[in-house]
């Protein structure tokens, strides 16, 4: 049986940062969902006081998504992938992948022991293969839950089951075509839902998203990887690599990649800021420290 690489994420030069407050997110009008498909990305997840955090952004961290929350698989959008971090009601630092098939939109993949660091940048990655039926999570490199191997939890509906269980449902997967559109930094959004509180808005820092229609499980053991390459014919399968090159162009760069910005209801602020990369970053919603107020 196929054995799990470990994965080597690219090294990016130091660049641009999006900087994302609960308010908005970005998207790309495009069908990038498939059969076989892996999506990384580059973030940093602030320490953020309970009371600061914005009502759009109460528990789960979205990363990206191409489906609406929630776990009625019937509900207009409801298909496709949503990344995030956090389990809902929680922020309990969780990787964890969903998906949707015909029984349920909350098929959910996690590890309950290698979490999300905080106050850094990390790596993070997913791969779904409908062929191999198989799922995979991934932080910094490592594989942290994998439906093959049995690594990690795999639940329905907050319901913990065995692994095997989650082959039919990777089987059965419903493609995240909905409205053609991929959600960076939220849930799909939902017409009853004007303040965001459904869409689970990111707050923290992206640097990069990436997006392949290859999967991580479909590399051979000891061979090259999408993410630690060089593979034949990568440039077919790349959807979407946002890595943004420096703060002055980043709106023009998004746009040139057909990425908008998009911001909840009566939010007249930005949705997203940039801000050079650095290893330490302050988000917007954390305070500066008392002592540090007569410095900056």
């Amino acid at each position: 049986p196929p054995r799990s690489p470990t994965v080597k994420p690219p090294v990016l030069p130091a660049s641009g940062t999006v900087v994302f407050t609960g308010d908005g997110w970005l998207e790309r009008k495009q069908d990038v969902d498939a059969q076989e498909i892996f999506v990384g990305a580059n973030i940093f997840v602030p320490t953020v006081e309970e009371a600061a955090m914005p009502k759009s952004s109460p528990s789960m961290q979205t990363i990206a998504a191409t489906k609406i929350s929630g776990c009625k698989s019937d509900e207009p959008n409801a298909n496709g992938w949503a990344f995030f971090v956090h389990e809902w009601g929680t922020r309990n630092r969780q990787l964890r992948l969903s998906w949707t098939d015909t029984k349920s939109a909350c098929h959910e993949l996690t590890s309950k022991t290698t979490l999300v660091p905080l106050d850094t940048w990390v790596k993070v990655g997913f791969s779904l293969s409908k062929d191999a039926r198989r799922a995979v999570l991934l932080l910094e490199g490592q594989v942290i839950a994998d439906t093959f191997s049995g690594l990690g939890t795999f639940t329905t509906a907050g319901k913990e089951l065995p692994m095997l269980s989650a082959e039919s449902c990777l089987q059965d997967r419903f493609l995240g075509f909905n409205d053609g559109s991929l959600h960076i930094g939220a849930h799909a959004p939902q017409p009853k839902d004007a303040k965001g509180t459904l869409s689970h808005l990111f707050v923290g820092f992206m640097r990069q998203l990436w997006v392949m229609r290859t999967a991580f499980v479909s590399a051979s053991p000891d061979g090259d990887n999408p993410v630690n390459g060089p593979t034949p014919g990568l440039a077919k399968v790349t959807m979407l690599d946002m890595h943004i090159p420096d703060v002055e162009s980043a709106r023009s760069f998004l746009e040139g990649m057909r990425i908008t910005e998009r911001v909840i209801q009566g939010i007249t602020a930005p949705p997203v800021t940039y801000v050079p990369w650095s290893d330490k970053l302050r988000h917007p919603l954390v305070p500066i420290p008392t002592s540090a107020r007569g410095l900056l």
